[in-house]
């Protein structure tokens, strides 16, 4: 058995989409720079006599640091809509969907009816790589006025390295729009200064009363303990590879609560009611289709545990 620990980076790339940007090109010899002795991360083997065992463990959340904040009583945990597939995917209204003011209050509509905490603006939304402007279709300040006066906060995806880059201003931005959290995306590494960088944004998220979801994730390692906002995590491979792959399968599903579930919450995104068995199904990347059964769909959102459950599909779908 031999551990791969990643080392620290000497440098970044620079070239690519913004998805892409900023992974590591190149690495020193090291894994971490500090000043002084330390205690450095601690690794954990669990090991069960039975399968069972393995779901109830919380050895993860024991070994992390206690909770930082004094007041935790405005963290809500929730179901989550997100418009990402579900946009351009809505039917019988009257306006043309798209990441407009008058898809968001369709959205928002469903989520006060069937009383879902969130309503998610995924990648789109705002002005290439820039978090305080908005698309020129999208009033983001009467979208979340619309929000509180149903009962529903408004969420936002974004870069991770977009808003390093903007840090004081988007989130002042945020406050000032009324955003209640952030999905933060395309980090997909877990060298040192990418673990500060988890750190840094959930105590300012913490800081600004806004609960996080970090998307394009390493594995959980209890941040959850020691900054409660931090609701979820991706770090799996979920429902969204359904849009690319046939690797999300019903044998995968099982395997989770016992493996990735093991080591905290995961963001798998259950409970899509577009169905195919193993023999029709095929990734359709605009409009997915999940494997199994509508009741194994609907299981899935009780078995694979998350303090914050996003949904894949539109409103219309569920409305039919």
């Amino acid at each position: 058995m031999s551990a791969i620990f990643p080392a620290f980076p000497n440098s970044l790339s620079s070239t690519g989409s913004t998805y892409v940007r900023n992974q590591v090109a190149g690495t020193f010899g090291y894994i971490a720079r500090v000043k002084g002795t330390r205690t450095y991360p601690w690794r954990i083997f669990g090991v069960a006599s039975d399968e069972m065992e393995l779901v109830s463990n919380n050895m993860v959340y024991l070994l992390a640091t206690p909770c930082t904040l004094k007041d935790v009583s405005w963290i809500k945990p929730g179901v989550v809509m997100f418009d990402w597939w579900a946009k351009n995917n809505i039917y019988g209204v009257d306006f043309k969907a798209g990441i407009n003011t008058e898809t968001a209050k369709y959205f928002i509509d469903f989520c006060a009816e069937q009383g879902f905490r969130y309503f998610l603006f995924d990648d789109g939304w705002s002005q290439g790589d820039d978090l305080l402007k908005t698309v020129p279709e999208l009033d983001m300040a009467e979208v979340t006025a619309y929000g509180r006066a149903k009962g529903v906060d408004i969420m936002l995806w974004m870069v991770w390295h977009t808003l390093e880059k903007q840090w004081d201003k988007a989130f002042d931005q945020f406050e000032k729009w009324g955003i209640k959290g952030i999905k933060i995306d395309f980090m997909n590494r877990d060298d040192q200064p990418m673990v500060m960088f988890y750190e840094a944004a959930a105590r300012e998220a913490a800081e600004r009363k806004m609960v996080v979801d970090f998307h394009g994730a390493y594995k959980p390692c209890g941040l959850s303990r020691k900054y409660p906002n931090v609701l979820t995590r991706e770090a799996l491979i979920e429902f969204e590879y359904n849009g690319w792959t046939d690797q999300d399968n019903p044998v995968h599903h099982n395997l989770l609560p016992y493996i990735r579930m093991f080591a905290g919450a995961m963001d798998y995104i259950p409970g899509t009611m577009r169905n195919s068995t193993k023999s029709n199904f095929r990734p359709v990347g605009d409009y997915p289709m999940g494997q199994g059964t509508r009741a194994h769909s609907m299981a899935l959102y009780v078995i694979l545990n998350s303090p914050m459950t996003m949904l894949p599909d539109s409103p219309s779908d569920y409305y039919r």
